[in-house]
């Protein structure tokens, strides 16, 4: 990683997915992730603005273990055995899972009792993703964005799991009490920020006090099966969880304040309301005990507090 001029960055990495042996193959591919910046505004000597823009990618390989699932469901062979892809939740660290893709396991005892696969028995998932990341802020004013598309492949023996994702989000910010973002931005990041005067009740100084609006969402389709067991769960096109083509997706909407007292104390306050494309029931409920009705959106409030000493 490294900043060859000013306003230019770049930053790249191999690395393995886990230190854990999960494949009987052994670890003959690696995972890769690389990513290069511009701002403009520093490369012409603006100190007031940032117009940044940004491209960056991966290629990973990974393996799963593949398990009995938790649901009351069996096979020919005893019980499904499937190993979870990737998953997407909601904001804030709320509804889990929204969408999760599974891929189907092979069954590694007894035909009429199967249990977890051993570690070494696992599934093998590529993912290859890239990215696109702009913003233009000028004084208190910030607005920022992501766009980013993927593919996941899965595998185990005759059974094969495929879909394609696309994530996005659009922020703006203002600071009401007048700090410029440009100041808390250095070598392609925004990194804390700083009030122009800490807060002092006596001096009728309040800190800095942001709002932000924000827009971000998922999708999923080109879903694909080959063999037994796979499947995708959460917010479906298509109820039927291992139907070929089948979508998924949700959209956040988030109003947010940010009061920083001092570079040592923050209050944070969000609002979200996250609706789903499609109705669902939340995953791995017992809906026979207690019935659920479909559910279409969740609303979030969340506070925080972060201190720094």
């Amino acid at each position: 990683m490294g900043s060859p001029k000013k306003g230019i960055t770049y930053a790249g990495s191999v690395y393995q997915h886990s230190d854990v042996e999960r494949d009987i193959n052994g670890d003959s591919k690696g995972s890769g992730a690389g990513r290069a910046t511009l701002n403009f505004a520093e490369i012409m000597g603006n100190k007031e603005a940032v117009m940044h823009v940004g491209i960056s990618g991966l290629d990973s390989n990974y393996a799963i273990g593949t398990a009995a699932t938790s649901q009351t469901e069996t096979t020919a062979n005893g019980t499904a055995q499937r190993g979870t892809m990737s998953s997407f939740r909601s904001a804030g660290r709320g509804l889990n899972n929204l969408f999760r893709g599974q891929v189907g396991g092979e069954t590694c005892g007894a035909t009429t009792s199967v249990y977890n696969c051993a570690s070494e028995y696992g599934a093998s998932v590529r993912q290859r993703a890239y990215g696109l990341e702009g913003i233009y802020a000028t004084g208190p004013f910030k607005l920022m964005g992501e766009y980013s598309e993927g593919d996941y492949r899965g595998q185990q023996q005759a059974n094969q799991t495929k879909y394609d994702t696309t994530t996005y989000y659009l922020e703006a910010g203002f600071f009401i009490t007048g700090e410029k973002y440009a100041d808390s931005y250095k070598n392609g990041v925004f990194s804390s920020f700083k009030p122009k005067n800490e807060f002092d009740i006596d001096k009728g100084h309040w800190g800095a006090i942001e709002l932000a609006l924000r827009a971000e969402g998922y999708e999923v389709d080109n879903v694909s099966f080959t063999g037994s067991n796979g499947r995708i769960q959460g917010s479906l096109q298509n109820t039927t969880e291992n139907s070929q083509g089948n979508k998924a997706g949700a959209k956040t909407y988030t109003a947010g304040i940010r009061w920083i007292l001092s570079p040592n104390l923050i209050l944070k306050a969000n609002y979200a309301q996250t609706n789903f494309d499609y109705a669902f029931k939340p995953i791995d409920i017992n809906t026979t005990a207690a019935p659920i009705s479909n559910i279409d959106k969740e609303r979030l409030l969340m506070l925080r507090t972060c201190t720094a000493f």
